[in-house]
Order: C-alpha cells, then structure tokens, then sequence
C-alpha cells in the first residue's frame, strides 16, 4: 500500500498575486502559444474557481498576468461581464440569499453553495458587504454548524482524522461532514487561509513536535516553561508518531482487519500493546494499530 505524503499540491495562500505568480509559472513551464483552463490545470496548484472570483474570467486573469496572447477562448465582452447581480440591490441580494438557504433547507451556508448561483457570488457578496460573513449574518444565517471554540490540539487532532479518512489533504468542505468535528471557519480564524492551515497542520505532523494550548480564535496566550519529559515517557502520542505506525500498519486495526470508517467501532487508534499503566513505553515497537471496538475490548491486557 502507497504511503500517505503530507504535502501540499496547492498554493499556501490565494492572494491576487500568488495567483498571477502561479499562471505566469505554467505559461513558462508549458511554452505554449496558447494557455487553455485544461492545460492550464494539468500542471497548476490552483483550481478555476479562486480565478474567476478574483477576476472574473480566465480571459481577464491572463490579461491581468500580461498574458493576454495566449488567450484562445471565446472573447468576452463588457455586456457578457454584466451579472445581473451587479444591478441588484443590497436588499435583493440579502433576499437571494435567503431564498437560496430555503431551497437548500438549512440555516447556514458555505461560499460552495454559492457557486452555481445565477445572480449572486461569493465574490459580490464580499464586494458589497466586506465580507462574506458579513453579508450571511445580514441575512440572519449562520457561516457553518460549527461555533465552538477549538485549540490547536483541537484542530490538528480533526485535520489528522479527516485526512487519514480521506488519505489524501481533505477539501474546505469536507470540514463541514462527518468525520470530521471541528469546522472550517476554526481553520480560518487561527491560520488566515485554509491553505496556511494546511500548510502549518504539515509542518507540525512533520517535525513532530507539541502544540500549543493556544485558542484557534486567539492570538496568543501565556507559556509557562517546564522540564521536559521524553516521548518514551510520555503517556499520549504525538501526531507524527501516530502517523508512523498507521501507515506501518497500512491504516487496518491489527487484531481484526478493519480500515477507518465512519463506524464508531472502526475508527483508528494507536495503542500500547504493553499499557503505559503497567509500564510499556511509547515506542514504535510498543504501539500498534487498533480500532476502537478491538481497543475498548482489549482493556488494560496485554496481547501480542
């Protein structure tokens, strides 16, 4: 089985110029005479929907890369630019977005329910509101289902779940179903970007090393030094090392066989095979993979 590589095949951050940046890039590694969607994401770290919100067309964005040239689409004129959004009024937009939430029948959104919509975008609602939290709570709807505040812990702990499940880095939407528990917006709040959690969410699992007990809504805390104690010593397992042995275990418990899924008795653990209780140590050799209905079964026996 092919090892899960944490990394990332995205930008870290989709700013306007890191896009421009990211276009220029392809254009240069292709050397192409024309520069299409298709061939453009066969090698990009960018999808089409950050481009068009930011500039509204892939015509407009190569144009805005100085690379107008290698446009070969359709030409879009200033009319076909004209949304019917744009001739709406901050109370019918608010309206719209209203209607939308009754059809899909919830009382929150996310920017990807806004994506097909015929008059409204996400990149409107950020144009007339500053924000586009500003423009769900104007209309009385919630962000997402999650309002709890979450550590770091927290959410390292969720993104490792999630992406183990997936096996690959997990999408912004997938934040909002099962399995995991902590929103998006914890992510966005802590770390800016959803691509800067990701990237720090990468850097922690790979050096292995603690987190901070600091909020995902906050700035910063106290810290309070204190002698450290060796990992062998230690009674709870690190990221990275929980990581080492799922992958060396190929992600199935190793008492009956099960993968991760959704099941509660089936879900992943790392645990001692002799108890840290009864003096085992957390080391690669003492530890194994077991899901949780093999794991509370087991209780504090030792089985080899």
């Amino acid at each position: 089985m092919a090892d899960i590589k944490f990394h990332l095949n995205r930008l870290a951050e989709y700013t306007n110029s890191s896009i421009l940046d990211e276009i220029r890039r392809v254009a240069a590694l292709t050397g192409t005479s024309t520069l299409t969607r298709k061939l453009f994401l066969e090698h990009s770290k960018v999808s089409m929907k950050p481009i068009t919100n930011r500039f509204n067309s892939w015509q407009e964005a190569l144009e805005e890369a100085g690379l107008g040239h290698l446009y070969s689409g359709i030409k879009i004129t200033g009319k076909m630019r004209d949304q019917p959004g744009h001739k709406m009024s901050n109370g019918e937009v608010i309206s719209e977005i209203i209607k939308l939430s009754k059809k899909l029948k919830k009382d929150w959104l996310t920017v990807d329910d806004l994506a097909n919509h015929p008059k409204i975008s996400p990149s409107l609602l950020r144009s007339r509101f500053g924000s586009w939290e500003a423009a769900i709570n104007q209309a009385g709807l919630k962000i997402s289902n999650h309002g709890k505040r979450y550590d770091d812990k927290d959410c390292y702990e969720n993104l490792f779940k999630v992406w183990t499940y997936y096996r690959r880095p997990p999408a912004y939407k997938e934040m909002n179903q099962p399995p995991s528990n902590v929103g998006p917006k914890a992510y966005i709040v802590r770390w800016g970007t959803w691509n800067k959690a990701l990237q720090a969410f990468v850097d922690y699992v790979n050096e292995e090393r603690e987190p901070l007990s600091q909020s995902c809504e906050s700035v910063s805390v106290p810290t309070v030094k204190s002698r450290p104690i060796k990992l062998e010593d230690r009674r709870d397992i690190p990221l990275g090392l929980r990581y080492k042995i799922m992958n060396r275990d190929n992600f199935k418990c190793v008492l009956c066989g099960h993968v991760q899924s959704d099941g509660s008795d089936y879900k992943l653990h790392v645990d001692h095979i002799i108890p840290w209780s009864k003096g085992g140590k957390t080391t690669i050799e003492n530890l194994r993979t077991l899901c949780a209905k093999c794991n509370l079964g087991k209780g504090a026996k030792i089985e080899k």
